[in-house]
């Protein structure tokens, strides 16, 4: 069964199911509670005030719920096809801003690739920037090969590595000044994707001092007009 029938299904079968509109024509869906008290009307307001409007066209919806998929890769959100899919188990308000935000991000992707990778400077700074990384590592007697180190893809081993064998609070410590946070080290496209999300949550002056590509790159998109898209 595809995802999108998936989620039709456990929508219909929801007897939870509350939807809102925000940037006009986006619908938000929760499909099953969440497990905290969270107030969504903050959330949907901090987004709406955080982002601008001309960066949200490539979403159509934002479905809020408990699903596997998200459950079996470990993470709290992902997009797809014009769509945001992110976990009803949240923190706080803030903790889902970013989640989401962070997704908003990889749509952008799909509306402005050439602007962000066409020149190929983004990918030269993050492979820099993980040439440093690799540097660190072997101070602490971690070993990973040059062709994970230079390869800008996402590699599932790598992120494992980073994630459980050396621990995102080591590696927070290692990646002060190299990168915005830890996640931002695992490929080129999560650098955007991190580096947009801390831009928005306002990081914009720490972005513009350790990662000045980057920060022309989203300084770029956040000054585009509706009409440049």
């Amino acid at each position: 069964m595809s995802i999108r029938k998936y989620l039709k299904t456990q929508m219909m079968e929801s007897p939870y199911n509350n939807e809102y509109i925000i940037f006009n024509d986006i619908v938000v869906s929760i499909v099953n509670r969440f497990t905290r008290n969270i107030d969504f009307k903050k959330t949907l307001d901090l987004i709406q005030d955080t982002l601008p409007l001309h960066l949200t066209y490539e979403v159509d919806t934002i479905l809020v719920g408990d699903f596997d998929f998200l459950n079996d890769r470990e993470v709290d959100a992902s997009y797809m096809d014009g769509a945001i899919y992110v976990t009803n188990k949240q923190e706080s308000p803030i903790s889902m801003v970013d989640d989401i935000i962070h997704e908003f991000a990889h749509s952008v992707e799909v509306m402005a690739p050439n602007e962000i990778y066409g020149d190929g400077k983004l990918e030269r700074e993050f492979l820099s920037k993980r040439s440093h990384l690799a540097k660190e590592l072997e101070k602490e007697e971690y070993r990973v090969p040059l062709e994970i180190i230079f390869n800008p893809e996402f590699d599932e081993n790598f992120d494992m590595f980073l994630y459980k064998k050396v621990g995102y609070d080591k590696l927070s410590i290692m990646t002060v000044g190299i990168f915005v946070s830890p996640y931002g080290a695992t490929s080129l496209k999560e650098y955007f994707a991190n580096g947009f999300e801390h831009f928005y949550m306002g990081e914009r002056e720490y972005i513009r001092d350790i990662c000045p590509i980057l920060y022309s790159k989203l300084e770029m998109l956040d000054n585009y007009s509706e009409e440049e898209f």
